[in-house]
Parts: C-alpha cells; sequence; structure tokens
C-alpha cells in the first residue's frame, strides 16, 4: 500500500478552490494536519534571506476534507500569510 498524500489546495478569489500542491504524509510526521495549524513553506525566493521571517510564506489550514475510497484522500484548505517578525526564532534558518 503507498503512502498517503495530503493535497493543498487555496481559494482564488473567484468562488473555485485550486490545486496548490500535494505533500506526502510523512513530511508532516505521519499526522494530518488540523484547521488552525500552521504549515511553513520550506523554500524562500531566491534572493531573499531566509533568516528573516517575513520571507517565509505560512499556510494557515482552515479546512479538511477527508474523501474515503480504496484509497482514502487528505485535502487541506490554506491561506497563505507571511511569516511575521516574532516568529523569527521557528521560522528563520
Amino acid at each position: 500500500m503507498s503512502e498517503p498524500n495530503v493535497h493543498l489546495f487555496y481559494d482564488d478569489g473567484h468562488g473555485c478552490l485550486r490545486k496548490f500542491g500535494t505533500v506526502p504524509l510523512s513530511a508532516y510526521g505521519g499526522v494530518v494536519p488540523i484547521v488552525g495549524d500552521l504549515l511553513v513553506e520550506p523554500v524562500v525566493t531566491k534572493g531573499l534571506d531566509r533568516a528573516d521571517a517575513r520571507n517565509r510564506t505560512v499556510h494557515k489550514v482552515v479546512a479538511r476534507y477527508f474523501v474515503p475510497g480504496e484509497v482514502g484522500q487528505i485535502h487541506l484548505l490554506i491561506e497563505d500569510r507571511p511569516g511575521m517578525h516574532q516568529e523569527r526564532e521557528i521560522l528563520g534558518d
């Protein structure tokens, strides 16, 4: 049996949910994120300082969907925000 994947979606502002990406469940330590969890985008735009929390993207989980089936699916609806200065110890490298 293959590892479950978590599918990330965002609201495009025009009444549609769009796929942002897919992440293996193991990327979250094998735990499905819940509403309110904050997921830190691992990449920083080229040329920006990774140690500056404001250059990091934080995804807030606002809804989660489970679609049962032979291969169950996990979908998370996320909202993005930039990292905040007070989060520098968490988000900085």
